[in-house]
C-alpha cells in the first residue's frame, strides 16, 4: 500500500519538476491517485479472502 502511494507521489513530484508549478499540485494528485489504487486493491483482496 505504501509502495503504490509512494510511486504515485514520485510520479507527481517528477511532473511538478518538469512543469515547474508554483504549488505541488501534481504531487498531491499523484498521491491521492496512488492511495485510491492501493485502497481499491486492498478492498479487492479483503473481499477475495472473506469468501
Amino acid at each position: 500500500m505504501a509502495v503504490i502511494t509512494g510511486i504515485g507521489a514520485y510520479i507527481g513530484y517528477k511532473l511538478d519538476e518538469h512543469y515547474t508549478t508554483a504549488e505541488p499540485i501534481y504531487t498531491i494528485i499523484g498521491t491521492f491517485i496512488g492511495f485510491g489504487i492501493a485502497m481499491y486493491l486492498l478492498v479487492k483482496q479483503v473481499n477475495k479472502f472473506s469468501r
